[in-house]
């Protein structure tokens, strides 16, 4: 009798847990709606972005100290040579 119970408990919670699962679907379709507000927010970030890129131009007038880096130890070999 116990073993009989048990088998028909787990199949019982198998159903009632399919029910509430296809409650859970409907609401996820709800989210996509969540998601247009989520697009709304990306549009806004994208202006930040372009600030950062006027930024990048300034770090760019570094890269030329590199190459004269380079040009130096040019500079220190031909003293050694």
């Amino acid at each position: 009798r116990l073993a009989a119970a048990p088998t028909a408990s787990p199949e019982e919670a198998a159903p009632a847990a399919t029910a509430p699962a296809e409650t859970a679907p409907a609401p996820a379709a709800e989210t996509p709606a969540a998601a247009s507000p989520a697009e709304t927010a990306p549009a806004p970030v994208a202006e930040a972005p372009a600030p950062v890129e006027e930024a990048a131009p300034a770090p760019e007038p570094a890269a030329p100290a590199d190459a004269v880096a380079p040009a130096e130890e040019t500079g220190a070999a031909v003293p050694v040579g």
